[in-house]
């Protein structure tokens, strides 16, 4: 009876270690998950950090911008209404049709300044200029013009099915002859011709919208330009994406054999 007993109490004893090691394994196994979401929390909370501070600065460089730009705005207006002013200033008097064109003139040669970018120019005191500030632009300005008008006209005419005669195509050496000289009256266009150049181009600027296509770069793309930017080619450029398919890799490599490990030493146990 007592041997029975004393086998019985051994077959609990070793039922319970068993049991017991079984818990530890269990308890490990919670233990390593427990320390994976914590390092992949860590990691999360990371790159939140981090795509937050980029948030704050590509908001503080657009705000930047932008300031900048309405800065540039407001001196480029400043300096089109000091021009304007003084051309109204030292615009000379006649008769209408004078003062018509010269309002055309100044119209158009208020937009080439806007067109081709010239630099800031201050008028401090407008009793000191004897000619407009774009004088030489003009002058270049009047001469192209002469000597290009009659080939824009002919097509333009092409263009809306006239019937008309090809012009004379001017030499180089031809500069100097009298009917290309600035001086003479530039040919001024109608309302109507304007307005019609001005509908044709925003139409055209329409169409040209629907069919523009911004072009998405691809993350290979994005890598493949950041390792062309290094130094040594040695040198690579992993991804967040990269990194942390390495990290998880290496801590399941590590947890495997842990488990194998302590499956052995339990076999052992065991025996």
């Amino acid at each position: 009876m007592i041997n029975y007993d004393l086998h019985d109490a051994r077959a609990n004893l070793t039922e319970l270690n068993r049991r017991l090691h079984e818990l530890e394994i269990e308890l490990r196994r919670l233990e390593n998950e427990r320390e994976e979401l914590t390092a992949a929390y860590k990691e999360a909370e990371a790159g939140r950090k981090a795509e937050e501070q980029r948030a704050q600065r590509l908001t503080a460089e657009l705000g930047q911008f932008r300031h900048e730009a309405e800065r540039r705005l407001q001196e480029k207006e400043e300096e089109i209404e000091a021009i304007r002013r003084f051309f109204n200033a030292t615009r000379p008097t006649g008769s209408p049709a004078a003062g018509l064109a010269a309002d055309v003139l100044h119209d158009k040669s208020i937009g080439r300044c806007d067109r081709i970018g010239i630099a800031p120019v201050n008028l401090p005191n407008y009793n000191k200029w004897t000619k407009p500030p774009t004088a030489v632009y003009e002058d270049n300005y009047g001469y192209g013009i002469n000597f290009y008008q009659p080939m824009i006209d002919y097509i333009s005419a092409k263009e809306h099915g006239v019937d008309a005669k090809p012009p004379h195509l001017p030499w180089n050496n031809e500069r100097g002859l009298e009917k290309y000289r600035p001086d003479r009256p530039v040919r001024v266009y109608s309302t109507e011709d304007l307005t019609r150049i001005a509908k044709d181009i925003s139409e055209q600027a329409k169409q040209d919208l629907n069919h523009f296509e911004i072009c998405k770069r691809t993350p290979f793309s994005v890598c493949a330009t950041a390792s062309a930017a290094n130094i040594a080619k040695h040198v690579g450029v992993e991804s967040v994406i990269v990194k942390a398919g390495k990290k998880k890799a290496n801590r399941e490599k590590i947890k495997a054999e842990r488990q194998k490990k302590r499956m052995d030493e339990i076999e052992k146990e065991l025996d």
